[in-house]
C-alpha cells in the first residue's frame, strides 16, 4: 500500500508487523556526449530491503552488478552506436514488490538519452 503523505510503500507482514518499504531510483535525465567508442554512467539506488534489476536484450548495453541490497551505486556500459536511433529498458525491483524503470534512448553516434519512468 502506497503512502501519499510519507511517499513510501508500506508492507504488512502475515504477522501483523508494518515496515516501510524505501525504495528510490535516482536520474531523471541523462546525456552523455559520444567522444569514445564506449560510455558509462552510474545511478543510485536506495534502499531498505534487497533489489534486482532485469537486464535487456539489447547487446549494446551492459550492468556492472544486476541485483544487492540497500542503497548502492549501479553503473550502466553503453557501447557508441553508428547506426539508427535505438532504446533499451532496465526494470529495477525491490524486495517489497516496488518496481522502477529505467529506458536508455540512443541517437546514432551523437549521444543518448536516459530517463526513468516511475
Amino acid at each position: 500500500m502506497f503512502d501519499p503523505y510519507f511517499e513510501q510503500y508500506i508492507v504488512a507482514n502475515n504477522d501483523t508487523s508494518v515496515s516501510l518499504c524505501n525504495f528510490s531510483v535516482s536520474n531523471s535525465y541523462i546525456y552523455v556526449s559520444w567522444e569514445a567508442a564506449t560510455a558509462e554512467f552510474a545511478f543510485d539506488i536506495t534502499s531498505n530491503s534487497t533489489w534486482t534489476i532485469s537486464t535487456p536484450s539489447a547487446s549494446w548495453v551492459s550492468l556492472v552488478k544486476s541485483s544487492g541490497s540497500g542503497s548502492q551505486s549501479v553503473t550502466i556500459n553503453v557501447q557508441e552506436n553508428l547506426a539508427t536511433p535505438r532504446s533499451a529498458t532496465f526494470t529495477v525491483t525491490s524486495g517489497c514488490g516496488v518496481t522502477k524503470q529505467i529506458t536508455i534512448k540512443q541517437n546514432e553516434s551523437c549521444g543518448f538519452v536516459g530517463t526513468i519512468t516511475q
